[in-house]
């Protein structure tokens, strides 16, 4: 059988992404400065430095069972729009470039997961619909295209947002609901899972509940969203935040909270709080609230996940094609028969 493939799409990181080598997908040993060490499954680690382009989640999956490749694109953080279509059009190309039937599976992080979910949308209603059901899985992790509550089989017991204390339910990601760069809907819980944060303001929003102020902010921050989509250059974010009015204040509210450190410990129990981003950058280390699987962080929750998927695929019957049939004579025969001459 052949390995499964496994595509991966970073974060944000400007014009980074572009200088990210193949070598970020060999786990090295722990460094001294600010480095933490990730856990993934059976004692393996990966030391990661907070740098999206190094994100060490591909090179945690088991080597013998999956081909991984992480799937480059600009992931700038000013005219999104364009490095989200280039995104797409990379992945696309990539799985265009796999050999019919190989099956795959699919992971972003924050635009990287806003990358696969336009991805998603190709293979159930666009341009790779033939090759939809070789995805035999996906996780996503800090998605601002996050659907309105929705986690996956496995994501969690959580969905609620940075804009309203206390909630546990009304969560989405901070794109706006309509447009090219929507929000997810009809994901399929078998094989799509999310992982969204609290305080995490790009996957973890709310637009409904709360106070009239709570709502607001998360209504404001969308809509700077989708003037962020459009934003072109550094010039025109600094114009529009120092313009004032309610989108601007929220925005610059929203980017406050979300820019913060956490604290966190390290697979090697080291506490550290050097890494921001707030609850955007937890899922190496945390678990889902609710801890649904024991202590295991959502990276480690998304590698069981994937694993679990491509051993399902491994150990699937082999279904024998049909025999000819009587009527048509068309089909495939398992007996062997003389050529006719």
């Amino acid at each position: 059988m052949s390995k499964v493939a496994f595509l991966y799409t970073i974060g944000t990181t400007y014009l980074t992404a572009q200088m990210a080598k193949a070598a970020d997908l060999v786990p090295t040993v722990p460094g001294s400065g600010n480095s933490a060490l990730v856990a993934g499954l059976n004692g393996v680690t990966a030391v990661w430095g907070g740098g999206p382009p190094a994100d060490p989640f591909p090179s945690l999956l088991d080597p013998n069972i999956f081909d991984a490749k992480k799937v480059f694109y600009p992931a700038a953080g000013l005219g999104m729009a364009a490095s989200i279509d280039a995104g797409i059009q990379n992945v696309v190309n990539e799985i265009n470039n796999l050999p019919a039937g190989q099956k795959f599976c699919l992971g972003g992080y924050s635009q990287g997961a806003a990358v696969m979910s336009g991805v998603y949308n190709e293979l159930r209603s666009g341009s790779l619909t033939s090759r939809n059901a070789d995805m035999i899985g996906a996780t996503m992790f800090g998605n601002p295209r996050r659907q309105v509550d929705y986690r996956g089989s496995v994501g969690g017991t959580w969905s609620g947002s940075f804009n309203v204390p206390g909630s546990t339910t009304g969560g989405h990601g901070s794109f706006p609901a309509t447009g090219p760069y929507a929000r997810l809907s009809g994901c399929e819980s078998s094989r799509w899972i999310e992982f969204a944060a609290p305080l995490d303001i790009f996957s973890s929003v709310a637009t409904t509940g709360g106070t009239t102020l709570e709502r607001n902010l998360g209504i404001d921050w969308v809509s700077g969203n989708d003037i962020f989509l459009g934003s072109a250059s550094l010039q025109q974010w600094a114009t529009y935040l120092l313009a004032g009015g309610a989108i601007a204040i929220s925005s610059a509210i929203a980017i406050s909270i979300g820019n913060a450190a956490q604290t966190m410990t390290d697979a090697a129990g080291t506490v550290f709080s050097w890494l921001g981003g707030n609850g955007h950058t937890t899922y190496p280390f945390v678990p889902p609230v609710g801890d649904p699987d024991n202590g295991l962080t959502a990276y480690q929750i998304a590698l069981k996940f994937l694993t679990t998927k491509a051993n399902e695929y491994a150990t699937a019957p082999i279904l024998l094609p049909p025999t000819p049939s009587s009527t048509t004579g068309a089909g495939w025969s398992t007996t062997l028969v003389t050529p006719a001459v």
